[in-house]
């Protein structure tokens, strides 16, 4: 017969997996919110970039266009030595993973855009994305509107509940992992 108290009472190694999960899931957020900021920063960098272009192009100012690409390039590679491509890889594969096992977690709506993804960025800096990529001359030629880039804020409440319940889970997989080494003969 099973003994309900034996199997949910606590024991160190049953903390081990919860732990790993929300810490993995903490670091996953944190790497996710300093590469999104980056990626905001970026959007507007290059739509403000194709705005002076503009305004040079309409001038006719051909030298003063030429100086302005080249302080723009050299300002792009710059910007681009400081992302790793394994943390690219990591925002996007760990939440493209992550949102189809846990569909509360906030992934990038630009990864998901499900009903709990979050901006991970500004207002002011999404607001540059959907310009840049929405403008008829730029991106937006190449991909079309983009109707994930709506912002939406984290909801922090929602993200605690969704740990909260990640930490059940981990402790009650836990239980059942370490139910026969505990059971009493």
């Amino acid at each position: 017969m099973m003994n309900w108290k034996e199997f949910f009472k606590p024991n160190l190694k049953k903390f081990i997996l919860p732990v790993v999960l929300i810490v993995f899931l903490i670091v996953a957020l944190l790497i996710t919110l300093n590469y999104m900021s980056y990626f905001g920063d970026n959007g507007c960098f290059i739509d403000k970039g194709q705005k002076e272009l503009q305004v040079l192009r309409d001038k006719n100012d051909s030298a003063g266009f030429a100086k302005k690409v080249n302080e723009l390039m050299d300002e792009a590679r710059s910007r681009q030595a400081n992302v790793s491509a394994w943390r690219t890889s990591f925002v996007f594969y760990a939440n493209t993973y992550i949102g189809k096992i846990d569909p509360y977690y906030p992934v990038p709506c630009l990864i998901n855009s499900g009903k709990f993804c979050a901006s991970y960025i500004s207002a002011e800096q999404n607001q540059c994305l959907k310009d840049m990529i929405n403008d008829s001359e730029g991106f937006g030629k190449l991909y079309g509107t983009n109707e994930s880039l709506d912002y939406r804020e984290m909801n922090y409440v929602v993200l605690a509940v969704n740990l909260a319940g990640i930490f059940v889970v981990g402790y009650l997989i836990s239980c059942l992992i370490f139910f026969p080494f505990f059971r009493k003969h």
